[in-house]
């Protein structure tokens, strides 16, 4: 039973005052990357997503990976809200360096990029790659990468001569060997003409016999044989010389692409795009 004095007390007391909670400050770092790790003003990396309460102001915030440029940025953290802050590092390039004989022509998908040997390594980026490495006379050398995040590769390249360069040569020392010959009888030819010259010349002065009649007839059948023989070689050396050119400067190596057609990254200074590589 309440009293007339409970009563009073009661009307004249004033109910307390709740303070309401306070608005918790907070920042989320997310990332395209996975395997990304987050830290925000210097923390512990933890994985994204990351959310950490924290004082409202600028705040440094920082996105490493593996394979991938650590990045750096100060956000704003609202009083009382939630800010979500997305970073997606750059992904490190691959370095490819290839060793192939001086003068030859090194290709990247499809893509020339210099003559070995190249002054640095070629940056690539992850995924699959088609190098190929020719020169004039001898076998293309082909051969299909694939390469991830940061690697870093070395290709050693040892070129085959090919049969038609082999056979130009061979054309070729062919071709001297029949000149040299050509000269051998164009020489007989002219000393076979001297000594008929000089029996005519003994003829102003003396009658001739018949054995140097036989003589100069002989003499002059030498000659004019090794005069045909000469032509018949300086002839088949032109021949000869002129395959075995056609055959050295047109000894052009051609690379096979894969049938089924390989899609590869291209990228480039200030570019970027896909290639395909294939026969159709």
């Amino acid at each position: 039973r309440v009293t007339e004095e409970e009563r009073r007390q009661g009307a004249n007391s004033v109910a307390p005052v709740v303070a309401a909670p306070a608005m918790t400050t907070r920042l989320m770092v997310t990332s395209r990357v996975p395997s990304a790790l987050a830290s925000i003003d210097d923390g512990a990396p933890s994985e994204v997503p990351l959310i950490r309460t924290v004082l409202p102001g600028r705040h440094k915030v920082r996105v490493e990976a593996p394979g991938y440029f650590a990045e750096e940025r100060v956000e704003t953290a609202v009083e009382g809200g939630l800010v979500v802050v997305e970073v997606t590092p750059r992904e490190m390039p691959s370095e490819l360096r290839v060793q192939a004989p001086d003068g030859a022509r090194v290709a990247i998908d499809g893509r020339t990029i210099g003559v070995a040997p190249l002054p640095a390594p070629v940056e690539l980026a992850s995924g699959r790659h088609v190098v190929t490495v020719t020169e004039r006379g001898y076998y293309p050398y082909a051969r299909e990468l694939v390469v991830g995040r940061g690697e870093k590769f070395t290709i050693g390249v040892t070129l085959e001569t090919t049969a038609q360069r082999r056979m130009s040569h061979y054309i070729i020392a062919g071709s001297a060997l029949l000149i040299a010959s050509g000269w051998g009888t164009t020489v007989a030819a002219m000393n076979a003409q001297t000594d008929a010259r000089a029996i005519l010349t003994r003829q102003e002065h003396a009658n001739l016999v018949p054995a140097d009649v036989a003589e100069y007839d002989r003499l002059r059948e030498r000659r004019d044989g090794f005069a045909t023989a000469s032509t018949f070689l300086f002839g088949t050396a032109a021949i000869f010389g002129a395959v075995g050119a056609l055959a050295y400067f047109l000894d052009v190596p051609r690379v096979e692409t894969p049938a089924a057609g390989v899609i590869v990254p291209a990228a480039g200074p200030g570019e970027f795009g896909i290639s395909w590589l294939g026969s159709f």
